[in-house]
């Protein structure tokens, strides 16, 4: 039997997913389940969100990921996977209202077939917690097992620095925020150290545009900000979950956005140059003013969340489920009421390289 909590949790999973791979969002789940702040005109969005039928659906470009299997006792593997994803010029003809499911956004030649391939599989030994490939060589993949043991307590994550090849940080149960240096003589030793949260650290992330900042997520609930020059204090602290923190992870295109999932199967989006603005009553109910986005498209805790380097605001998120989702937030709901949305550009496939 399905209690109510859940069927409701089902329900709205199901309308959000549609069977599509890859959705935009826009306020109050126009084209997907999803919460956004600060859109200029539901009526502009909603004409930014329907385009004309038709478009190949040929017209993609391709992506790699990382996945990790959670077995338990079973045999574990290390993955990698290929998706794609429409290019601009195609989704912008690939988006139709669908009128089985009565929903706009979803792309064309989608339903029915799977856009993830599993490419290669690698035997791990143990459950695979986390795996990040080297920002200077995406061939070098660190992961992390239940049996690592690098800090006091068990280790949750680790991450390179992304402009410094001998920088990493980790984290874990011992509450604190660790920096290493493989050049440093004892590397047994972290050069920084310092109790960065009330309760388990995580996860944590550099950001890949300004070198000093680093942010933390914890079982506290919040999301810390932290600058490596000055590493004894954070520097704020976001707080709006209702769970703890699993994932923190920083826009590969914009300094100052950031997102974070918890426990209660939401990725918020954060933009940190928003902190103290200003807000009328109505949306100081929605939260604080630097929250940009919520994402709530799964229906189990979400175990991690990347953003894709290539197509701005495009992120892929997976669940306890097994369930892995592709979804992009519309980039008018980052321009605040008094910003010009970009103008539309003719586009060119962009691949990875």
């Amino acid at each position: 039997m399905v209690d109510n909590q859940s069927s409701m949790e089902i329900m709205q999973s199901r309308w959000w997913n549609g069977g599509s791979p890859m959705r935009k969002e826009d306020e109050e789940g126009e084209g997907g389940w999803g919460r956004g702040r600060r859109m200029r005109k539901k009526k502009e969005a909603r004409k930014r969100a329907a385009g004309a039928s038709g478009g190949s659906p040929e017209k993609t470009t391709l992506h790699k990921l990382i996945l990790g299997t959670y077995a338990g006792d079973e045999r574990n593997y290390l993955m990698i996977a290929e998706v794609q994803l429409p290019i601009e010029d195609a989704e912008r003809q690939m988006r139709v209202f669908d009128v089985d499911h009565g929903e706009i956004g979803v792309f064309e030649g989608a339903r029915g077939k799977s856009k993830v391939k599993v490419i290669q599989q690698i035997k791990h030994e143990g459950e695979v917690n986390r795996a990040r490939y080297m920002p200077q060589n995406s061939s070098l993949i660190a992961t992390k097992t239940v049996s690592a043991e690098v800090n006091e307590d068990a280790v949750e994550d680790v991450a390179w620095h992304l402009r410094n090849e001998y920088l990493f940080g980790s984290v874990g149960g011992d509450q604190h925020l660790v920096i290493w240096d493989i050049r440093a003589q004892t590397t047994d030793k972290p050069i920084q150290s310092v109790f960065a949260h009330r309760d388990v650290v995580n996860c944590l992330a550099f950001n890949p545009a300004n070198e000093w900042l680093v942010a933390t997520g914890s079982a506290d609930k919040t999301v810390k900000l932290f600058d490596l020059r000055k590493l004894s204090t954070s520097l704020y602290a976001f707080n709006y979950h209702k769970e703890e923190v699993f994932q923190v992870g920083w826009s590969p295109k914009k300094e100052s956005i950031l997102a974070s999932c918890c426990a209660g199967r939401r990725i918020l989006v954060w933009d940190y140059s928003r902190i103290g603005d200003e807000q009328d009553p109505e949306d100081v109910e929605d939260g604080p003013p630097e929250l940009l986005f919520i994402h709530g498209g799964h229906t189990t805790k979400i175990s991690d969340f990347s953003w894709n380097p290539y197509d701005e605001w495009v992120i892929a998120s997976v669940a306890d489920d097994n369930i892995l989702q592709v979804w992009q937030m519309a980039e008018n709901l980052y321009y605040s009421h008094g910003d010009k949305l970009p103008p539309d550009e003719p586009s060119s496939p962009r691949t990875p390289t």
